[in-house]
C-alpha cells in the first residue's frame, strides 16, 4: 500500500499502533512513511496512475485550496500530485499551507475513490470517543458529512476529517493547538460544498463570471423599427 494511503489511514482512523514503527513515527511528525517503511518494490517497476475518467483530477482539487482560510493567509502556491497504487489506479490529491501569526493550517484534499479501506475507516471512526488529558479522538457530522476530529499533546496538533459524498477525504491540519477545537474552528471557512459539486459533475471555471449587469428601464423594450420620410408631393392646386 501507497505511503500516502497508510499515512491517511493512520491520520483519519488513529491506527498508528496497526502501521509499523516507521510509518507511526512519521504520523507523530505529520509526514507521510518513508517508502521504504510501506513497500519494497522500486517506483519505477509499478504500473503508471491510471485516471480513468471517474476521477477528480489533481489540479481540480488544488482549485478548491483558496487564498485565504478565515483569518489563514496561504503560505505558498498549492500542490498537487498523483499517486500510484499497485492495482495500478490514481490517488489524485492537493494540499496548501497557510498561517496565522505562528499557527500553521493545512488543507489536504483527495480522492479516495480507488482507496476503499481508507473510506471504510472513516466510517469505524464515526463510533470513536476517545478523550483524555493527551490524547482526544471523537467521531462526529460536519456539515453533514461524516467527520472525525483528533488532538494530540505531544506535538500539539489538532486535525478534522472529513469524508464528502463518500471519496473525497479532506484534513484541515493546525498546529500548535491546545484542543481539536482549533482545527473545527478553521474547516467552518471551508467551501465543503464546492467539493461535493466537483462530483456531481460541475466543473470549477478557471476565472469567475462576471456578474450579470442590472437590467437597465428601457432594457428589452423593442424600438420601432425607423421609417423613412416620403418625399414631398405635388403641391396641391
Amino acid at each position: 500500500m501507497h505511503k500516502t494511503i497508510v499515512w491517511c489511514a493512520c491520520l483519519l482512523a488513529g491506527c498508528a499502533n496497526a502501521c509499523d514503527e516507521s510509518a507511526s513515527t512519521a504520523h507523530r511528525q505529520n509526514q507521510p512513511p518513508s517508502d521504504e517503511a510501506v513497500s519494497k518494490a522500486p517506483r519505477d517497476t509499478r504500473p503508471e496512475p491510471v485516471i480513468d475518467g471517474t476521477l477528480v483530477a489533481a489540479d481540480k482539487l488544488g482549485k478548491l485550496l483558496p487564498d485565504q482560510v478565515g483569518e489563514y493567509r496561504a503560505s505558498g502556491s498549492v500542490n498537487t500530485s498523483t499517486s500510484h497504487l499497485p492495482s495500478g489506479k490514481a490517488l489524485p490529491q492537493a494540499r496548501r499551507n497557510y498561517s496565522k501569526g505562528g499557527v500553521t493550517l493545512e488543507l489536504e484534499l483527495l480522492d479516495a475513490l480507488h482507496t476503499p479501506g481508507v473510506r471504510m475507516m472513516v466510517k469505524r471512526a464515526q463510533s470513536m470517543k476517545r478523550e483524555t488529558d493527551t490524547n482526544v479522538m471523537l467521531g462526529f457530522e460536519f456539515k453533514g458529512y461524516p467527520a472525525i476530529k483528533q488532538w494530540t499533546k505531544v506535538n500539539e496538533t489538532a486535525r478534522v476529517g472529513t469524508m464528502i459524498g463518500d471519496r473525497l477525504i479532506l484534513n484541515v491540519n493546525v498546529k500548535p493547538a491546545t484542543s481539536p477545537e482549533a482545527a473545527v474552528a478553521a474547516a467552518k471557512h471551508v467551501d465543503y460544498d464546492a467539493a461535493r459539486a466537483l462530483l456531481a459533475g460541475e466543473d470549477l471555471p478557471d476565472e469567475p463570471k462576471p456578474e450579470p449587469k442590472p437590467a437597465t428601464k428601457d432594457a428589452g423594450a423593442a424600438k420601432a423599427p425607423a421609417t423613412a420620410t416620403p418625399p414631398p408631393g405635388p403641391a396641391a392646386k
